[in-house]
């Protein structure tokens, strides 16, 4: 606004010297209002898409996997999403939360990599908090609750070609989870002590991702896996 009041002050000759003619000022203030305008329409169309109820994927029942769910987080929005199963409705639910308004702002409107998770469903409630912004320098962290209390940490670092995420329990008797995938690669393995415990693939270049999850194991808590496999994705997309 204060660009189109200078640009106009520019155009009667009311405006102080600078250094650009009056055609480049407004060519620049036409470019600003059409970015503007696109993200703005963009953004309403995320929201839209988030107040569409969710449904069942048709195709469950066809393919060979075990959970679906569509990720809503590109707008950052705090919506509770719906994680479908095979053989039930909706068990599980995920979102992403903000502890303060900075928190919020820095994540809806300047797109900075902070922000907290949450699954519910089944017997438990899992919370990933991350650690504070001193502590995310090159490591990015997450303390990790199950019904609030402390149960573990959960590490994410980038590498050359690939990201390698881990889960190190306050039980030094557990086993650690790692999470790895590809630059680039659709695809998401979890294992523990060198077996699979989770495999999931997911859309490429769709504004509402679909991600389809298999569980291969009995041992640990979906709800939990499935919590840990979000926070892996809301990485990718930060």
């Amino acid at each position: 606004m204060i660009l189109f009041l200078f640009a106009i002050l520019d155009t009667i000759g009311l405006a102080p010297d600078n250094p650009i003619t009056t055609t480049q000022l407004w060519i620049f203030v036409g470019i600003l209002f059409i970015a503007i305008v696109g993200i703005l329409t963009y953004r309403a169309y995320q929201r839209r898409s988030d107040r569409e109820e969710d449904q069942k994927p048709t195709d469950m029942e066809q393919h060979d996997f075990d959970y679906a769910y569509r990720e809503k987080y590109r707008d950052a929005s705090e919506q509770w999403v719906s994680i479908f199963a095979r053989a039930e409705e909706s068990p599980y639910q995920v979102r992403v939360y903000f502890l303060n308004a900075v928190q919020r702002f820095l994540g809806k409107y300047l797109d900075v990599f902070f922000f907290n998770a949450e699954i519910r469903g089944g017997n438990s409630h899992y919370t990933f908090k991350q650690k504070p912004i001193l502590k995310n320098l090159y490591t990015n962290q997450w303390d990790v609750y199950q019904d609030d209390a402390y149960i573990g940490k959960f590490k994410m670092k980038f590498k050359l070609k690939e990201m390698h995420v881990r889960y190190e329990p306050v039980d030094q008797q557990e086993e650690r989870i790692f999470y790895q995938r590809t630059v680039m690669s659709t695809k998401t393995k979890a294992t523990v002590s060198n077996d699979k415990v989770l495999e999931a693939d997911a859309d490429r270049f769709a504004i509402r991702t679909n991600h389809r999850v298999n569980i291969t194991t009995q041992e640990i808590d979906p709800a939990f896996l499935l919590g840990l496999y979000h926070l892996t994705i809301l990485v990718r997309n930060k």
